[in-house]
């Protein structure tokens, strides 16, 4: 039996490299009696693969006129927005911040910053992750930079933590529970592993569910976080498994 989470905070367009127009992942959400799809494709910094300031003004014409269109859900305009080097630096400025309605980030590969500093300390570790070379040292500069990034940016949601670059769970979900930033689950790269969220559970930080959907189908399927909260018994830590409303930090 097909199951899907009231409200998505996590799905990509045709405006990144999703399938879906925005109408059509609104619909899609309707469907399946979902309240919230926020629509947060992918940062300016992403080569390719990314929005541009441009098509970002086009996107906001489309969401204000789809919710005059859809009114029995609410559609929220955001970004994910990408770690580009071990600053913590985003691909996002303070006035393209206040235009969000959500704000969520991650790191990706193609979005670093193409210097040399940023390719030795945050490349390579992506392409060792992969290989399974992981050290302590390692991940302790991980740690440090999604640190960073959370206490100079007002992040809503961490997106697949762990993915390519591993981290000290322990040490990211204390800095995610006092800053108010949400952890999240993501189906589509099953992370943070059971192992990952074993350790998150060990602070006060808070998780939300999403699907990460790049094609119609996947929006609001979030199976793998599912099953494994259910297994776990911590709903009540998942601020969107019962409930579409969540308290954004970027808007308080």
């Amino acid at each position: 039996m097909d199951r899907f989470i009231k409200a998505d905070y996590h799905t990509h367009t045709v405006n990144s490299h999703g399938k879906g127009t925005i109408e059509e992942n609104v619909v899609k959400a309707i469907e399946r009696g979902m309240e919230v799809i926020a629509i947060t494709d992918h940062g300016f910094g992403q080569p390719f693969a990314g929005i541009t300031p441009k098509k970002f003004e086009s996107m906001k014409d489309q969401v204000a006129a789809l919710r005059e269109k859809y009114k029995n859900i609410k559609i929220m305009l955001g970004v994910e927005a990408n770690i580009i080097n071990k600053k913590g630096d985003v691909d996002l400025t303070e006035e393209q911040i206040k235009e969000m309605d959500i704000i969520l980030s991650g790191y990706h590969l193609t979005a670093t910053e193409w210097k040399i500093p940023a390719l030795f300390n945050m490349v390579c570790p992506a392409l060792l992750w992969k290989m399974g070379h992981i050290s302590k040292a390692q991940i302790e500069k991980n740690t440090k930079t999604y640190l960073d990034m959370l206490d100079r940016y007002p992040i809503d949601v961490v997106t697949h933590p762990g993915y390519l670059l591993s981290l000290d769970y322990k040490t990211f979900g204390k800095a995610c529970a006092e800053l108010g930033t949400y952890v999240e689950i993501s189906t589509r790269h099953e992370m943070p592993s059971k192992e990952g969220l074993l350790e998150l559970l060990d602070t006060d930080c808070k998780f939300i569910i999403n699907s990460d959907a790049h094609e119609l189908d996947q929006i609001g399927r979030v199976d793998y976080a599912l099953n494994l909260i259910e297994e776990l018994k911590i709903q009540d830590r998942v601020v969107n498994y019962n409930s579409s409303e969540i308290k954004l930090r970027s808007k308080s």
